[in-house]
């Protein structure tokens, strides 16, 4: 609560520093070069075109902080709850609704994985953004259908019109290294090309734990290094090791090839490859520490029926040789291939159209020891999703129609197929070419055919903008099956299935004055399920992850209000209220039956998310910029069939406060840089929101960050800087533990 304060007061102190000297800004006017709010603030009142509050991030500012990868870039925008995580980079929500259901886009290649739908946010190649668009809610009638209940997140890529070349260099705590180089040009009048490759490898840090429960009485083996905690809940645990530090290795490249016809009509032509990888360089992860001593010989214990004396008490714990090797190895590639035209009919109608495959056969190829298994090798299991994807869309603009109207329609298309396979008794988990035979399969091919129209109408001399507009979805599953070797369940198809859904838009901007801006927004929105959930997941000897082939699309009633008030143009205050009603929520059900755990994923839900957003945003000085704004967010699970309990309980994973501040400087005799913060109020882990113990392996914590960076322009085009995150080294987690305090240094130089 303290800290919670404290980022409040900054809030206030920014404000506050805005105030004084506006008098003298009047005077200046008439003297001096007025910098215009529009020029100078990157998060910009409009994406153009778009309805309700809109974020607009521009190349510019992500250079000023230290952005290591394209999820960082989101990390100040209000209503925006990033949970630091080992794997993918990260993950989103919006407004309280998570990334699987966000569309998140590169150019109009959706990013989210066919399985999942999480996205891998390190493969994104941060030098080639040109500018980043957010729409928080599904207020936009363009994209949805698989995602866009939380918004739209539009990562835009750049394409030189002349000779650019870009090499960059970095090195970083925990080993990190990253390289990244770029060329493009424009070879003639007509052909133009872009590519950029990015690697990237670090030994990364200790994240995962190993804390046992344990049993009253004698064991065999005496041990020393334990050390007593709980879990989030409360209940005692032990912790006696770790599973090693989370390498990771990647690269990426964007390659863009464009054929301009004419100066409005134009085909590019787009080849990205990815490979992903967790796990150490060679295979399997680092190897795991044990705490654990035994008290007659010195030597550290991995496995066995320890025994310790706590309080006076006897206890003892009994380890299975994999029990340090709880993790996993993944390894992971996508390959796309994208084909895109536009063109002008005329001045005021134009047409975008693109057609993409992605190829995610090799994806998510995971490695998991079993029982028996050594950090050097012995039985495992491995398991893969293999994928792909078609897509296409086209997309039409009508502008100036009577004079006032914009019109988009359009068109897309999306039809994944795939699922997951599990393999058995690996000789060796580490070497995934000894895997054994197909032990389960889930398979299944889910498309989504939309229609979509938003008209854009500007009255009133261009002080009122209304906005209306929809989507119409239709979804359908088919060719479902899964298969499991275990116990009685053999072989299931299932009927193939289809739903329709419709999904009206409305919005209204109106400007009574020039500096002030009123919102209101209005839609419903539909998400389809997922095929991760539909299909189950893996099983092993003590869980099963079962099929929820009758799961129904999720869906959601959203509305927003607020206004945004410039003053003096140096000045821009915003404040948004909101409100998500869901229908249909997916959560899951557990439950154990004969020493098993079984899951399986449920609709039915029904909550709603209330919030506010409030920022502040002042131009100091030419070259120094300000910001604070805060998010508080309300969330209730309001029913919930199956389990009556969660009712009244707190959404899991979904902050209640956060703040961000932070102080930018654009150039200044050579220098640039930028001084951030953050804090992130308590989330829960648990349905039933138990897991109140905080700062324990497990937990989801409150925490305060802060972010540097500063660089320096040592002659034209070649820059060095040095960052430092997480400043103060809070030490905290989001179910694992979260990074330390890490330093970077960057070198570029760029023509």
């Amino acid at each position: 609560m303290k800290k919670s304060k404290l980022v409040l007061c900054l809030f206030i102190i920014i404000f506050a520093i805005s105030v004084p000297g506006l008098a003298q800004e009047i005077e200046k006017e008439k003297e001096e070069k007025v910098f215009k709010l529009e020029e100078i603030v990157v998060t910009a009142p409009d994406v153009e075109g778009a309805p309700g509050r809109t974020v607009l991030i521009t190349k510019e500012e992500i250079d000023l902080k230290n952005t290591q990868n394209a999820i960082k870039i989101l990390d100040d925008i209000p209503g925006v709850y990033l949970r630091p995580a080992k794997r993918r980079g990260g993950q989103i929500s919006m407004r309280g609704i998570g990334e699987t259901k966000t569309v998140i886009l590169l150019d109009d290649s959706i990013l989210n994985d066919s399985f999942h739908q999480n996205v891998f946010w390190n493969i994104i190649p941060i030098e080639t953004i040109e500018r980043v668009e957010v729409i928080p809610g599904p207020f936009s009638a363009l994209y949805g259908g698989r995602g866009g209940i939380g918004g739209t997140v539009k990562f835009i890529t750049k394409m030189p019109e002349k000779e650019e070349f870009f090499v960059k260099g970095i090195y970083g705590s925990n080993r990190m290294m990253r390289g990244t180089a770029s060329y493009g040009n424009k070879l003639s009048d007509k052909l133009s090309f872009y590519v950029c490759y990015d690697y990237m490898q670090t030994d990364g840090y200790v994240a995962d734990y190993i804390t046992k429960s344990a049993q009253d009485g004698t064991g065999d083996i005496p041990v020393t290094g334990w050390e007593k905690t709980t879990d989030s809940k409360g209940n005692p645990m032990y912790l006696i090791g770790d599973k090693g530090k989370n390498e990771s290795w990647e690269w990426n490249i964007l390659s863009k090839l464009r054929f301009d016809f004419s100066d409005t009509s134009r085909i590019t032509l787009t080849f990205s490859p990815s490979q992903w990888n967790y796990g150490s360089w060679f295979a399997g992860l680092d190897d795991p520490d044990s705490y654990l001593t035994n008290a007659g010989t010195g030597e550290p214990v991995y496995s066995g029926n320890i025994t310790f004396t706590d309080d006076g008490e006897q206890k003892n714990i009994d380890l299975g040789t994999a029990t340090f090797l709880g993790g996993k190895s993944e390894r992971n590639k996508r390959y796309r291939y994208t084909l895109a035209y536009e063109t002008e009919f005329t001045r005021d109608i134009n047409l975008k159209a693109n057609i993409e495959y992605i190829d995610e056969k090799k994806r998510g190829i995971n490695t998991e020891p079993l029982e028996g298994a050594t950090s050097s090798g012995g039985p495992g299991k491995l398991h893969s999703f293999p994928f792909d994807r078609w897509q296409g869309r086209i997309e039409s603009k009508a502008l100036n129609i009577f004079g006032f109207n914009n019109l988009t329609v359009g068109a897309d298309y999306m039809r994944e197929d795939g699922g997951r396979e599990n393999y058995t008794e690996m000789t060796d988990w580490r070497d995934e070419s000894t895997k054994g035979e197909m032990s389960s399969k889930g398979w299944g091919t889910s498309s989504v055919y939309s229609l979509f129209v938003q008209d854009e109408m500007i009255l009133m001399n261009d002080s009122l903008t209304l906005y209306f507009g929809g989507r119409l979805d239709y979804w359908k599953i088919s060719d479902l099956m899964d298969w499991n070797e275990d116990g009685d369940i053999g072989i299931n198809t299932y009927k193939d299935r289809d739903k329709t859904y419709f999904s009206p838009k409305g919005s209204v901007k109106y400007s009574p004055f020039e500096s002030t801006t009123l919102r209101l927004s209005l839609a419903k929105a539909f998400t389809a399920p997922r095929l991760h959930d539909m299909l189950g997941g893996s099983s092993s000897a003590n869980s099963m992850s079962l099929s929820s082939p009758y799961l129904k699309p999720e869906k959601a009633t959203c509305w927003e209000a607020g206004v945004d008030q410039t003053i003096f143009d140096k000045i821009l205050v915003r404040a948004t209220y909101f409100e998500n009603y869901l229908r249909d929520y997916k959560y899951k059900e557990t439950w154990t039956e004969s020493g098993i755990r079984y899951s399986v994923a449920k609709s039915g839900g029904k909550a709603k998310i209330r919030g506010v957003e409030l920022g502040i945003r002042h131009q100091i000085t030419s070259f120094i910029s300000a910001y604070a704004n805060m998010t508080y967010q309300n969330t209730e699970v309001t029913e919930d069939k199956q389990d009556p309990e969660k009712e009244g309980k707190w959404m899991t994973n979904v902050p209640q406060e956060m703040y961000n501040f932070g102080l930018l400087c654009e150039n200044y005799a050579g220098f640039r840089g930028s001084v951030t913060g953050r804090y992130v109020g308590k989330a829960y882990g648990d349905s039933l929101n138990r897991d109140t113990k905080n700062h324990v392996y497990g937990s989801y914590d409150p925490y305060f960050t802060m972010d540097a960076k500063v660089g320096y322009e040592i002659r034209k085009g070649l820059e060095v800087s040095f960052a430092v995150d997480n400043l103060l080294d809070e030490d905290y987690y989001q179910g694992w533990r979260a990074p330390g305090r890490e330093f970077f240094g960057e070198v570029v130089y760029k023509f």
